[in-house]
């Protein structure tokens, strides 16, 4: 810090160079005493430390009305966060290179001035910047090894693509990019590195946050803080490591949370190689060298291909009796013998057979690995588990999703009491529910009756998605009120249809906690449930709502519209009588998607300033309801409200003659039209003797006309 600052005095203020002290508060003293009558900019790059703003920022008056600018460069999200406090400060992301500047960047350093990239280069070429990925490090340092006076001959190039992911991070003339990367994972915390190495054991293609989460609480590398589960504590983690920037964030949820992300693939070959210098994983794929027969390996993931000549013969020659994480891949699974190997894993914690063919392997191997904790057999041709499940204590994680010849569990599933996840979406849990007291997490197709008595008992269930079919009243009253009685469930979501879910609403005090509830495709509530009624403001966690209502009042929009936190709101009615319904400017604060649907019984209005942030709205325009309010020219309107649309979906209600119907068409168009962000419009027509139509509105530029 005494260093940035002298060298921002320097620049500033020559002439106090000789007075220079060591001590950090007098010279952010003389700082702004030099700045104090000046119009500067100031630039400071690579800041890695959060503390450094608060102690330098007095220096920089708030109050200086000279047009001054600051422009901090880091690496961190939460670090430039911390520089931003005031709501005129902006953060801006730096995006990737595209493929044109890519290819610039690329051609400037390889090629003699002024010349392009021979024909017979360009494929060789482009297939190097794919390795890139938009990386202005990685370009230049990769450029830099063909980089001469003359063009280099194609079979060198040819041998710099093929060193890509096998060892290029050892060369001399890369050293340069590995230093700069690692400097990144050198500044994390210990437990942060753990994390980051772990990844080096996953594809460079997309991987998922829940499944990388529960590997590590799996592992034992994750410990319970005061008021936060062990998989709560991972994802924190998780989310710092994107913060970082060393990891690419590629999906989010509706939350803004990410739930695919994938590696740089050069920084994921720099992490491979320092993670093999440390015997902390290992990837064996058809690029791998061959390991010393005998090495001691402790996580490791196969990724062969199918036709992978010699697979068999070199895990044969790996000791295995101290592998803690195995993951296979599809091709791998069937060119190795999948029983002989899990054999010899004799302490093994992580299993992940997800998508490979399991023909071949009797699961009762699995069965004996009594330390396993994660087992992860989603989307494979599984279609019985034995009974010995029930032999794996130590098990928290259990995945069968998308095992569409899986239809029923084992009975022996209720000796499974550490279980914290359990994901079976297309498979019924019968019996045994009521054992799992340590359940974070529950998706199932259905439940039996028994077990959906034995819900209430599962007080740590956080997660709970269930897909039922052709449930009886006695089961549709035992899950009610057994979800009613979880106290610390923070997403529900049901698809099956009930016949009423009121007895839900009378008897569930939800908790403050909730931040996702879902029954839209599960029935009707007679009205807006009891207790979001009673306290909206209560639920500060609450991002997504979506139900289905009978009748919507004017009070219910304002209910709604008094959530704090809500992102997303999805709601229905089936039965409407009340005609008019607005929307006015003192709710919505968080809003981004809204879906509001009365059908063909009520109009819609929106007051000026009215869902300032919602970028998508679904809307449904009655005109049964339009004719009889006598807004027949005035269908919709956006006038003054909606300032960050960008979608709209109209969903029109025919009622009388196909001309009316086109011109309230041609009046939502205008509406949309007229809009100052010209949001695309997507409408579609539904009513008796009618097929519905979709047509997506070409979207207007307002500055060429």
């Amino acid at each position: 810090m005494k260093q940035a600052v002298r060298d921002i005095l320097k620049d500033v203020a020559p002439g106090e160079s000789d007075t220079m002290t060591s001590e950090l508060w007098k010279l952010v003293t003389l700082l702004k005493v030099s700045l104090e009558d000046k119009r500067y900019l100031i630039v400071v790059d690579d800041v890695w430390d959060k503390d450094f703003w608060q102690t330098i920022s007095s220096a920089f008056l708030s109050s200086n009305c000279h047009g001054s600018r600051i422009i901090i460069t880091t690496r961190n999200y939460d670090v430039a966060h911390a520089f931003c406090p005031s709501p005129n400060d902006v953060i801006h992301r730096m995006k990737y290179l595209t493929d044109i500047e890519s290819e610039a960047l690329f051609c400037q350093r390889v090629f003699p001035e002024g010349s392009g990239c021979p024909p017979e280069l360009r494929s060789l070429a482009v297939e190097i910047l794919k390795k890139c990925a938009g990386v202005p490090l990685a370009i230049v340092t990769l450029s830099s090894l063909l980089a001469s006076e003359q063009i280099q001959p194609a079979h060198k190039w040819h041998a710099l693509l093929g060193s890509i992911g096998r060892g290029l991070v050892d060369r001399s003339s890369s050293e340069e990019m590995r230093k700069i990367l690692l400097l990144s994972y050198d500044d994390l915390p210990v437990e942060l590195r753990t994390f980051l190495l772990y990844m080096s054991l996953f594809p460079p293609e997309l991987f998922s946050q829940t499944d990388f989460v529960w590997k590590m609480v799996a592992e034992g590398f994750i410990q319970p803080e005061k008021q936060r589960t062990c998989s709560e504590v991972a994802a924190s983690y998780f989310n710092e490591i994107v913060n970082r920037n060393l990891v690419n964030a590629r999906c989010r949820n509706i939350f803004g949370e990410v739930v695919a992300c994938e590696l740089h693939g050069i920084l994921l070959e720099i992490l491979r190689s320092l993670s093999k210098e440390l015997n902390f994983t290992h990837v064996l794929d058809s690029t791998d060298d061959i390991m010393p027969p005998g090495r001691l390996v402790r996580r490791l993931s196969i990724s062969y291909n199918q036709d992978q000549f010699g697979a068999q013969e070199h895990i044969n020659s790996i000791e295995m009796s101290q592998v803690r994480s195995l993951m296979i891949s599809p091709p791998s699974a069937c060119v190795l013998d999948l029983s002989g190997l899990l054999s010899r894993c004799k302490i093994l914690r992580v299993l992940d057979l997800s998508g490979c063919s399991l023909s071949n392997i009797d699961l009762k191997v699995v069965c004996n690995l009594i330390y396993l904790r994660y087992l992860n057999l989603s989307d494979t041709d599984v279609s019985q588990l034995p009974e010995d499940i029930g032999r794996l204590q130590l098990l928290q994680y259990l995945s069968v999703s998308y095992c569409r010849a899986l239809e029923v569990f084992p009975s022996s599933i209720r000796h499974l009491r550490r279980l914290m996840y359990l994901s079976a979406i297309n498979t019924c849990l019968l019996d045994g529910l009521g054992n799992l007291l340590d359940l974070e997490v529950l998706c199932s197709r259905g439940l039996s009756v028994s077990s959906a008595e034995d819900l209430r008992n599962l007080s740590n269930l956080r997660y709970l998605q269930i897909h039922f079919e052709n449930q009886s009243l006695e089961f549709e009253s035992s899950i009610l009120v057994s979800v009613s009685k979880l106290l610390n469930i923070q997403d529900v979501n049901f698809h099956g249809q009930f016949h009423s879910l009121d007895l839900l609403a009378e008897k569930w005090a939800a908790h403050k906690n909730l931040r996702s509830f879902d029954t839209f495709h599960s029935g009707p509530f007679s009205q807006l449930p009891a207790f979001l009624k009673k306290d909206p403001l209560q639920f500060s966690m609450l991002l997504q709502l979506s139900l289905l209502v009978k009748e919507l009042v004017q009070e219910d929009i304002s209910v709604l519209g008094r959530l704090p936190a809500l992102v997303s709101l999805k709601v229905e009615s089936t039965t409407q009588v009340e005609p008019v319904l607005s929307v006015d400017a003192d709710g919505f604060e968080c809003l981004i998607h809204l879906d509001l649907c009365c059908k063909s019984k009520a109009q819609i209005f929106f007051c000026e300033g009215a869902l300032r942030k919602v970028k998508k709205l679904h809307i449904s325009i009655g005109m049964r309801a339009v004719n009889k309010n006598g807004n027949g020219d005035c269908p919709l309107s956006l006038q003054g409200s909606l300032g960050s649309l960008q979608h709209g979906f109209v969903t029109i209600y025919r009622a009388g003659p196909i001309e009316q119907t086109r011109e309230v068409i041609d009046a939502v168009k205008r509406v949309f039209q007229d809009h100052p962000n010209a949001p695309r419009l997507t409408y579609s027509i539904s009513g008796s003797n009618y097929t519905a139509y979709t047509c997506d509105c070409v979207r207007m530029d307002k500055r060429s006309g």
